[in-house]
């Protein structure tokens, strides 16, 4: 044998020896134990290195399979196990030099020509992986950094040509996963032999018992052997990645890295990097199999090498000398000059600017993205210093924006800094052409955004220091984004909010072109876009509250919406959102200036509206010429304009006077004769207002006495417009009306310096007869004197809201003056009641609820049932007096009827008629109010009857129909199931219908046909009158299916349908045999018959659960028919059978078992246990089960303490525990009399693992934590005078871990996860409440809880809305609080923590306590 393996070397090197049998030979020397060649990996290494090399020096030639072969034995000798086990055992094993060049021309072979290569794409991938794959093996591409550079270029724009080709992708690669394989078959089977020996050759073609080493076993894992994918290229560039990265750092010139870098690497990296991350959030590239943590991985290292390339410390000079002026720049530069290049910026740029290494369309787009990432990598290697070289690093990531901002081909203009010269040798700018408008603005709010928060913009020291260069620069940004508005794109109002940030003066001198365009004038009402403009504004109102120059900005704000425009096109100038920043942002501004804005809106209705509505005024008669036709269009075409001016004015008044701080006897006198001036101007505004609409009654009279002419197609409708702008007009004086009404009685009633508009009559006037102001004015909201014939309340839907706005108000104002009631008064008041509750108004649109968002300028059509609604049931305390049993009646079947057709609905703000009924009905309110408590129940209870009788003559006439049904059915089930239950032989029940899914099916078709025989055997033994015996017709059936389904539930992984039909089955088989056992003569058979069944299906149910395929949300999906099941069993079991579970659950609780690793075991044990509690059970069991309870308990909390030991634990096993004892204590009420056993459930606890978890473990062991928490308080009261330390202790790591986890993280707090935090923040709110409900537990601790919710604080910043739950809580805590307490806080915190604790005793005393005051105050 050895004479015959030694001659391989020779016959490898002779020119006679065939190229075929050449790598026949050559797989079987490298195989073969038997094969004796000196140094044979690295001589075998060498003959396929040289074949190759000289194959394409065109020195040596042969066929294109036995090319092909030899690449794929080269791989496989690369991938080889014992290739690798000798490199790690320290042989030297190497590659020529020249095979690194090799595959770069195979590589670029491959992108150029794609599935046209002669050899497959992915055996050259491969290669390269097996060749990185060792630092040995990778030494012929990382002994020289050009090789390295030039290999990442290729295998880049190999992966980008795969990526930008989706289509066209599956045929190369489609043809690599297949090539491989085929040429393997050509040269082991289709090639002659040539005089070989056939034991030579059998090894290879027929793997013999002892597989081919090179084939299996000799395999390196590293190397996917089949079906090579597309995801294995960008494997092998990760692999490259990671290589090049250690090789650059290992380079000791770095302008060699930045030359080659920018040379060769830029273009394809960027273009890489954009299309990588323009596909996680598509699916471009689903057919490419590229798994999501690759590509981030990817954008990872190809981040790192930019930045240490582009970016490096010794750079720094260089950057100097390039960016900054040269007066800034003396004494700066070290000696010797800069040692790096010469132009780094314009290098770089030149290379994002130019053209032709992507497609042009996708050009501008990789550029934008570029520029934002060179910016980022910039200041996170040079935006930091120390002292005063801080300043100067700061100025020069300054320089490098202003070189980055012109790249985007933005127009700027008006400013002039050295760095905006244009890039030598790239082509001249241009401006950024509409399409890329959205790129654009996007790369500049990335841009400004790492300018906010690296901080760059140091106001004080650009305007002293820098000649303002940095304050010019972004004004022109500014202009910029004015000159080439681009409303319709999100970007921009974010671009605009960045600017506002950096510094408000940037934009204050375009502070009316900025309240045009993106606040009044604004028309884009897609979504993205009316969020981002909301920001905007919110921004714009906070910024100037702080600057105290509201006035300032409301003044432009007014002079635009003043502006003559046709406003019907203008979005709401106040939508949901941005009326409660202005609500928010009133409350921290001095109510001067809220009252100088007011004075303000009041100034612009009398300078600009009033004028064009009243002077406008003509006679409208029935003969007119076209010339004066004309002049009418054009007049109501501007009152239409100055009315809708109007609205926009009167509800901006509305939201300010009702958000300002009230006067009370503690406001000063200039600011009480303010509000007196103010008021006194508002209603002359109002009563010209109304002079006007009553006298243009009186102008329109011949008009209106005779049908208005329809007008033609195309023809101006001049009747309608004038409808128009006096319909507006009317609405805007009634809000006004409604506004000035109820301030001016807001402000008499808690300041006593304040001088009512309607000062209460005297004496003299009383006695010359003349009725309270009061009386008068609701006897002219009754009679509608208010308001013209034409202009009825019910045609506007607004209108009619404010008319009972006001009447409310008036009734208001009537009950608080006791001189004015009367039987008269009463009369006038049932009146009143009786116009705001409105019978037309109460009826519930059988189209659907529409939400109202709370605003009254919203009310429409649509949504003015759910405003009206809340408008009674908010008032119903004090309408319910006044109103008649049939307005009660009615109301309650609104509620009602609501109710009943409630539709979901998604948003969290709005309002609709069913949920205000809802939570009308959780409130106590409808239960003091007996009248429509009762109607409420008549009304309720009349539907309930309703539908029973119709269910009645339903059953009579169904009644005999269905018998005949049911014992049709249930005779023609019986022999089908029969045929498809007997026994069958493995090989059959593969093919048999009933199996897997058909199981459940016909689990369920048999549970049917017991139910129906059971049903028509009961039937049938009513109408007899003796039920004496009760059979069933397919007895044995049904045992046998039992009997089967217990041995099959269990054995093996079932789907989750078939468990559930089964246990269903279960269920009613064992109520049908305790039906027909307890009616059997030989009752001792039936009994012990029903007891061995009794105890198969619990151990059954305990196997059940304990199965190791049931994760832990299948067990939760069974628990509600296993708790049937349990039911059932439960129902009229005996204390033998109970003692014969109890002793299962007992034995089960077994802290060893969990010890060893069987969990499952025991968490059966607990499941069960919970869903005990839940069942109702017979007097006798019930006391046995309250009897073991505290055993049961100590047992599960020392369980609960063991698994809380191991994280992994938590959510299958901790958690699940916790929550069935949980449940032991509510259903516990009364019957756990121990404190001591309740105290040891809060040690359980306390234990419970709350930290490092993942959001989804967290919120269900942060959940039944709180649960628990939750049961003792409403439970078991009585333990918490004891147990209130142990309580809190617990209560306070809910605290601290909903602080340390609802920190701000930045963008992570608004991913999915962020809702995870907030919903428990929510939970601590609720128990926070609780806690002060039962005040006499925890009275002399609320000190305490405040001193640990301020320390806990004080140690991190809260997301706002975590934040805002938790502040809504502890406040409820500082209510328990006596002065005492707040002295003895502010007194022994320490200095950081009270410096937290006064600001929230400050805003606690400012919002919350005086809101409680007040609603006290009120309280009737």
């Amino acid at each position: 044998m050895a004479a015959i393996y030694s001659g391989i070397h020779l016959k490898l090197k002779s020119h006679q020896t065939p190229w075929e049998d050449k790598l026949k030979l050559a797989r079987f020397a490298w195989i073969s134990a038997q094969c004796l060649l000196p140094n044979k990996e690295q001589v075998l290494l060498d003959w396929c290195a040289h074949a190759l090399t000289g194959h394409y020096n065109q020195k040596v030639a042969f066929s294109q399979d036995v090319l092909e072969g030899l690449w794929c034995y080269l791989d496989d000798l690369l991938h080889s196990r014992k290739l690798h086990s000798l490199l790690k055992q320290g042989k030297t094993v190497s590659l020529r030099l020249n095979m690194a060049q090799l595959l770069l021309d195979r590589l670029q072979e491959c992108a150029r020509v794609g599935p046209k290569s002669p050899v497959c794409v992915s055996t050259i991938l491969s290669v390269c992986q097996g060749l990185l794959s060792s630092p040995a093996l990778s030494s012929v591409f990382t002994t020289k950094y050009e090789l390295m550079v030039d290999l990442l270029a290729k295998l880049c724009s190999l992966a980008c040509r795969e990526l930008q080709q989706p289509l066209l992708t599956e045929a190369p690669l489609a043809e690599s996963i297949t090539c491989g394989d085929e040429e393997m078959t050509l040269c082991l089977q289709s090639q002659p032999t040539s005089g070989l020996d056939s034991s030579q050759i059998e090894p290879i073609t027929e793997s013999p018992p002892d597989e081919s080493e090179l084939d299996a076993g000799d395999k390196c894992p590293a190397k996917p052997k089949d079906n090579l994918r597309a995801a294995d290229l960008f494997e092998v560039l990760l692999q490259a990645l990671s290589c090049y990265l250690s090789v650059q750092r290992q380079q000791a010139n770095p302008n060699r890295v930045f030359t080659l870098v920018t040379n060769q690497l830029v273009q394809p990296l960027l273009l890489l990097r954009h299309l990588l991350t323009s596909g996680e959030f598509s699916t471009p590239h689903t057919h490419l199999r590229l798994r999501p943590q690759l590509s981030r991985d990817i954008r990872v290292k190809i981040d790192s090498v930019l930045h240490i390339a582009l970016f490096p410390s010794e750079h720094l000079t260089s950057y100097k000398e390039e960016l900054l002026p040269s007066k800034e720049d003396s004494g700066k530069r070290g000696p010797g000059g800069a040692k790096g290049p010469l132009k780094p910026v314009s290098a770089i740029l030149s290379k994002l600017i130019a053209e032709g290494y992507c497609d042009p369309a996708m050009h501008y787009n990789v550029k934008s993205n570029a520029l934002s990432l060179m910016f980022k990598f910039f200041l996170e290697s040079y935006g930091k210093g120390r002292g005063e070289s801080e300043e100067a690093h700061k100025m020069l990531c300054f320089y490098f924006l202003t070189r980055l901002v012109p790249a985007l081909d933005v127009p700027l203009d008006g400013h002039s800094v050295k760095a905006e010269q244009p890039v030598s040798g790239s082509p001249p700018a241009t401006v950024c052409p509409p399409e890329s408008w959205s790129l654009a603005l996007l790369a500049v709010e990335s841009l400004l955004s790492h300018t906010l928060s690296a901080d760059i913009y140091n106001v004080t020291a650009d305007k002293i220091r820098h000649g303002e260069v940095q304050f010019n620069f972004y004004r022109a940004l500014g202009q910029m984004l004015f000159n080439q508005a681009q409303p319709s794109i999100p970007a921009w109002y974010r671009c605009l909010k960045a600017l506002l940030n950096l510094n408000h003066l940037i934009l204050e001198p375009d502070l009316d072109q900025l309240s045009s365009s993106a606040w009044v004038h604004s028309e884009c009402m897609e979504a993205r876009v009316q969020r981002a403009r909301q920001l905007l504004v919110c921004s714009l109102l906070q910024t100037y509250t702080k600057l105290r120059q509201l006035p300032r900005l409301f003044s432009e704000l007014l002079s635009v919406i003043c502006q003559p425009a046709l406003d019907e096109l203008r979005p709401p100038l106040l939508s949901q959102g941005v009326a409660a920043s202005l609500r928010t942002c009133l409350l921290d501004t001095p109510s001067s200036q809220g009252l100088e804005v007011c004075s303000l809106v009041l100034e612009s209705i009398r300078k600009h509206i009033l004028p064009v509505l009243v002077d406008q005024k003509m006679e409208i008669d029935g003969g007119r010429d076209e010339e004066e036709e004309d002049k009418e269009i054009k007049v109501d075409q501007e009152r239409k304009d100055a009315s809708l001016k109007l609205v926009s004015l009167s509800q901006l008044l509305h939201v300010f006077l009702f958000s300002l701080k009230t006067l009370d006897n503690t406001s000063p006198l200039p600011t009480v004769r303010q509000s007196q001036g103010l008021m006194a101007e508002m209603r002359q505004v109002i009563q010209e207002l109304l002079h006007l609409l009553s006298t243009d009654k009186k102008a329109v009279k011949t008009n209106t006495n005779s049908a208005p002419k329809t007008p033609r197609k195309g023809e101006y409708n001049l009747f309608s417009e004038t409808k128009m702008w006096a319909q507006k007009t009317q609405e805007a004086a009634l809000l006004l009306r409604y506004t000035c009404v109820e301030v001016d009685t807001l402000f008499y009633i808690h300041c006593s310096k304040y001088i009512p508009l309607d000062a209460p009559p005297t004496a003299a006037a009383s006695e010359t007869g003349d009725p309270a102001p009061t009386l008068t004015c609701i006897e002219s909201l009754l009679s509608g004197e208010i308001s013209p014939a034409r202009l009825q309340p019910s045609r506007s839907p607004l209108s009619c809201l404010l008319f009972k706005l006001l009447a409310l108000q008036q009734m208001k104002k009537v009950m608080l003056d006791t001189s004015l009631l009367s039987p008269a008064t009463a009369a006038l008041l049932t009146r009143v009641a009786e116009f705001i509750v409105a019978k037309s108004d109460s009826a519930v649109s059988p189209v659907g609820e529409q939400v109202w968002d709370r605003q009254i300028g919203s009310v429409n059509a649509g949504s003015y049932p759910a405003a009206h609604w809340y408008l009674v049931t908010s008032n119903l305390p004090l309408l319910a007096p006044y109103l008649s049993g049939e307005d009660v009646g009615r109301i309650a079947d609104v509620i009602v009827s609501s109710l009943l057709s409630r539709q979901t609905h998604r948003g969290n703000d709005g309002l609709t008629v069913s949920l205000i009924s809802s939570q009308l009905l959780q409130s106590p309110v409808l239960v003091e109010l007996p009248a429509l408590f009762s109607a409420t129940v008549r009304s309720l209870t009349q539907r309930i009857i309703d539908v029973l009788k119709a269910a009645q003559v339903l059953k009579v006439s169904m009644d005999q129909t269905l018998t005949q049904m049911l014992t049709r059915t249930t005779a023609s089930l019986g022999p089908a199931i029969q045929s498809v239950l007997k026994p069958q032989t493995v090989s059959q029940s593969v093919f048999q219908p009933a199996s897997f899914l058909g199981q459940a099916f016909l689990v369920e078709v048999v549970t049917v046909m017991l139910s129906c025989e059971l049903s028509s055997q009961s039937a049938e033994g009513e109408k007899e009158h003796n039920a004496s015996e009760l059979t069933l017709s397919h007895t044995s059936l049904y045992q046998g299916f039992c009997q089967q389904i217990l041995r099959e539930i269990t054995s093996a992984h079932r789907p989750m349908d078939f468990l559930l039909t089964s246990l269903r089955f279960l269920s009613a088989f064992y109520k049908a045999l305790e039906k027909t056992s307890g009616e059997r003569e030989d009752e001792e058979k039936g009994g012990k018959e029903l007891d061995e069944l009794y105890m198969q299906i619990l151990q059954t149910v305990h196997r059940l659960l304990t199965a190791s395929w049931l994760s832990s949300n299948d067990v939760c999906e069974l628990e509600p028919a296993v708790q049937e099941l349990l039911c059932h069993l439960l129902e009229k079991s005996s204390t033998g059978q109970f003692n014969l579970l109890l002793l299962l659950i007992t034995g089960g609780l077994d802290i060893g078992k969990l010890r060893a690793g069987s969990y499952r075991e025991v968490l059966s044990a607990v499941v069960i246990i919970k869903l005990l509690c839940c069942c109702h059970l017979p007097e006798q069991c019930s006391k046995a089960l309250w009897l073991i309870a505290p055993q049961i308990i100590s047992a599960m909390v020392f369980l609960v303490r063991s698994s809380s030991q191991d994280v992994s634990l938590t959510l299958p096993f901790t958690v699940p525990t916790v929550m069935s004892i949980t449940s032991l204590l509510r259903q516990g009420e009364g019957h756990i009399t121990n404190p001591h056993h309740v105290v040891l459930i809060l040690g359980a606890l306390q234990s419970v693992p709350l930290d490092h978890l993942i959001p989804s473990v967290y919120q269900s062991a942060f959940l039944s934590v709180h649960e628990g928490l939750f049961a003792i308080v409403q439970c078991h009261p009585q333990v918490m005078l004891n147990a209130a330390p142990s309580f809190l202790n617990v209560f306070h790591r809910l605290l601290a871990s909903i602080m340390q986890e609802g920190r701000q993280r930045g963008d992570a707090d608004t991913g999915p996860d962020s809702v995870v935090y907030l919903q428990c923040s929510r939970l601590v709110e609720r128990m926070y409440s609780h806690i002060a409900a039962t005040a006499e537990s925890f009275t002399t601790l609320s000190a305490f809880m405040v001193a640990q919710y301020v320390t806990e604080l004080q140690k991190v910043t809260l997301r706002p809305d975590v934040k805002l739950h938790l502040t809504e809580g502890i406040y409820r805590i500082l209510d328990l609080c006596v002065e005492q307490d707040i002295k003895f806080l502010t007194a022994g915190l320490q200095m950081g923590v009270r410096e937290v604790f006064n600001e929230l005793y400050s805003s606690y005393t400012h919002y919350h306590k005086a809101q409680r005051q007040g609603e006290e105050k009120y309280t009737v």
